[in-house]
C-alpha cells in the first residue's frame, strides 16, 4: 500500500495502537537516538541500527528457551523479541555466549547450527555477512560455534565451509574411530578431557589432544561393518575397492578384520573438505551413487575429480551420515564429465565453486575483461552461452584469490584469513571503485602473508 493512500489516518490517529508501557528496550533505544544520558550497556559500543537489529535476532533465537518458536510471536508482541534480545545482550559477551550455550542442547551438531539458531544465523551467515556494523555479533557467533561444536568437514561457519576438525565430541570421536561410544566416554572422563556433564553429542575435547588417546583404542572391522560404520553400500563398497578408492589396512591378515574405521572417516572428510551444508537433497543435488549411475560412468569418476579439483560443488546433506551426506551438483559432475557436456562450468557454478557471493561478480569480471571466458553451446537448452574452462579458470586462479581458495590451498580458515588481510591493508580487488565482492590480487595477498 502506498504512504499517500494512508497518511490522512495515520495524521488523525485512526492507525494508532493500544497504549502500553514502553519496554527496557524502547526506553534504550528512544535515549540513545535522542543523545539523553542513560545507563551504558555493551550495546552502546556498536552502531545502533546493528544493534537493535541484533537484539531481534537474539530474541528470537531464545524464544525455545521459554518453549516458544518464531511462528508463536504474532506483530502485535513483536516488541517482545527486542526486548528479551536486549535483556541478554546489554549484559555483554559472557552473557550472550552463556545464553548461546543453552541453545546448543536443543538440536543435534549434525543438524548443524541453523537448526540451532535459524533466524539469527541465517542473517549473520548471509543477509548481514558482509556488514562491517554486523562484525562484533558474527565473530561472537564464530567463537561460540568454534568453543562449542563439534564442527567438521561437511559442516558450515557463518556462512563458509569448516576446512578442518578443530573439536571432536564423544560421539564424532566415536563415529570416526569404530571405538565403543560407552567405552570411549569412560576413557575420556578418566582422562579429564571432557566435561562429564554434558551429553555425547556436546562433550566435546581437542581433537589433536585426543589423537594419541584414541589411537590405543582403535579396533579394527569386517568389511560389512566397515561399509556399515561409515553409509556406504554394500553395492558402492564393492565398487569403491574394486577401483582403489578404498583399501584395507592389513593385506597379509588371516582374519577379517583388516579394515581401520580411521581411513573410512579421512575418506568421507577428504570428499567434504570446503563442502557446503545443505538441509535436504534439493535443486539438482544428489548422491554420489546416484550421479554415477545417472551418468553411467564410475563412482570412483566422481571421487577422483572432486580430489583434483574439478568438482567443486560438494554438500554434506545433514539428513544422512557418512558416505550418503556427501552429495554433488549434478549440472557441474555432467559439465565435468558427461560425454555430451561442455568441458566448461557455467559461470554460476564457477562463482560457487571460488566462494564468491553472487554470480553478478563473475559476470563484472568477465564483462569489464579481467577474467577470460568462452563462449559455447549449451547442450539441453541449445543457446549459446558463456563458461569457464579449464583455460579460463586457470587465468583465474593466476591472478585472483577468495578467502574460500585461500583457505583451502593453505590449510587454514577462512576466518583468521580476513584480519590478517586487513591488518596488512590488503583491500579487495575494485578498480574505479567497482565492487568484485571479497576477491583480491594473488600477489598482492602472498606478498603481504609472505606464502
Amino acid at each position: 500500500m502506498q504512504f499517500r493512500k494512508i497518511a490522512d489516518q495515520i495524521v488523525s490517529g485512526e492507525m494508532d495502537g493500544k497504549a502500553r508501557a514502553p519496554t527496557e528496550f524502547e526506553i534504550w533505544f528512544d535515549q540513545r537516538l535522542a543523545g539523553e544520558p542513560h545507563e551504558e550497556t555493551w550495546l552502546d559500543a556498536h552502531p545502533l541500527h546493528a544493534a537493535s537489529v541484533f537484539c531481534r535476532l537474539l530474541g528470537y533465537a531464545l524464544l525455545p528457551l521459554h518453549d516458544l518458536r518464531p511462528q508463536h510471536i504474532t506483530p502485535a508482541w513483536g516488541h517482545l523479541t527486542y526486548d528479551a534480545g536486549f535483556a541478554v545482550a546489554s549484559q555483554g559477551e559472557a552473557e550472550i555466549l552463556s545464553h548461546l550455550k543453552q541453545l546448543n542442547a536443543r538440536a543435534e551438531p549434525r543438524l548443524g547450527p541453523k537448526a540451532v539458531f535459524p533466524v539469527l544465523y541465517d542473517h549473520l551467515s548471509r543477509e548481514h555477512q558482509n556488514d562491517p556494523d554486523f562484525k562484533p555479533y558474527r565473530d561472537l557467533m564464530a567463537r561460540h560455534l568454534m568453543d562449542s561444536w563439534p564442527l567438521g568437514p561437511g559442516d558450515d561457519l557463518l556462512g563458509e565451509p569448516v576446512e578442518y576438525r578443530h573439536l571432536h565430541s564423544v560421539r564424532t570421536a566415536s563415529e570416526a574411530t569404530g571405538i565403543d561410544i560407552r567405552r570411549l566416554r569412560k576413557m575420556l572422563e578418566s582422562a579429564d578431557l571432557i566435561d562429564p556433564n554434558l551429553p555425547d553429542n556436546w562433550a566435546v575435547f581437542d581433537a589433536e589432544a585426543g589423537k594419541a588417546l584414541l589411537g590405543t583404542m582403535v579396533t579394527y572391522t569386517s568389511a560389512k561393518e566397515f561399509a556399515e560404520m561409515h553409509g556406504i553400500s554394500r553395492s558402492q563398497f564393492d565398487l569403491l575397492v574394486d577401483d582403489g578408492i578404498l583399501r584395507p589396512a592389513l593385506t597379509d591378515a588371516q582374519s577379517k578384520h583388516i579394515w581401520d574405521p580411521r581411513d573410512g572417516r579421512g575418506f568421507i572428510d577428504g570428499l567434504l573438505t570446503g563442502a557446503e551444508t545443505i538441509q535436504q537433497a534439493q535443486h539438482g543435488w544428489e548422491t554420489i551413487a546416484k550421479a554415477s549411475q545417472r551418468l553411467k560412468i564410475r563412482p570412483a569418476d566422481i571421487i577422483r575429480a572432486i580430489r583434483e579439483g574439478r568438482i567443486q560443488r560438494v554438500a554434506r546433506n545433514v539428513q544422512f551420515h557418512g558416505y550418503g551426506s556427501v552429495h554433488v551438483y549434478h549440472e557441474e559432475v555432467a559439465q565435468v564429465l558427461g560425454s555430451d557436456e561442455p568441458a566448461a562450468l557455467s559461470l554460476e557454478l564457477f562463482t560457487k565453486s571460488v566462494g564468491l557471493a553472487q554470480p553478478v561478480f563473475i559476470n563484472r569480471l568477465v564483462k569489464d575483461g579481467h577474467v577470460p571466458s568462452t563462449e559455447m553451446r549449451n547442450p539441453r537448452t541449445k543457446a549459446m552461452q558463456r563458461y569457464i574452462t579449464e583455460k579460463d579458470a586457470a587465468v583465474f586462479h593466476a591472478r585472483f584469490v577468495t578467502l574460500r581458495t585461500l583457505a583451502k590451498a593453505h590449510g587454514v580458515t577462512w576466518q583468521s584469513l580476513a584480519p590478517k588481510l586487513r591488518n596488512a591493508g590488503v583491500l579487495p580487488f575494485s578498480p574505479d571503485g567497482i565492487d568484485y565482492g571479497y576477491l583480491y590480487l594473488k600477489s598482492e595477498v602472498e606478498s603481504a602473508l609472505g606464502i
